[in-house]
């Protein structure tokens, strides 16, 4: 069940990365634009909108679970 639901996130997360190794591999080349997106140091926009979204739906889990446990 948890991927099914991180599902929609991890595909939004791949084309992030994929578009972030084409933009930066034109200025820096393949191995580097890929070490550089690896490496989480320059996160793009996208990037910080999923952390976002990630964190909210934690944070909204997590008082479900504090809901249902009281």
């Amino acid at each position: 069940m948890v991927a099914l639901l991180d599902g929609p996130w991890f595909g939004l997360q791949t084309y992030a990365w994929l578009k972030m190794v084409w933009d930066r591999s034109e200025t820096l080349g393949w191995s580097q634009a890929v070490q550089d997106v690896a490496s989480g140091e320059r996160p793009c926009e996208l990037c910080e909108f999923i952390q976002a979204g990630r964190e909210k739906e934690d944070d909204q889990d997590a008082q479900l679970s504090a809901r249902s446990a009281n």
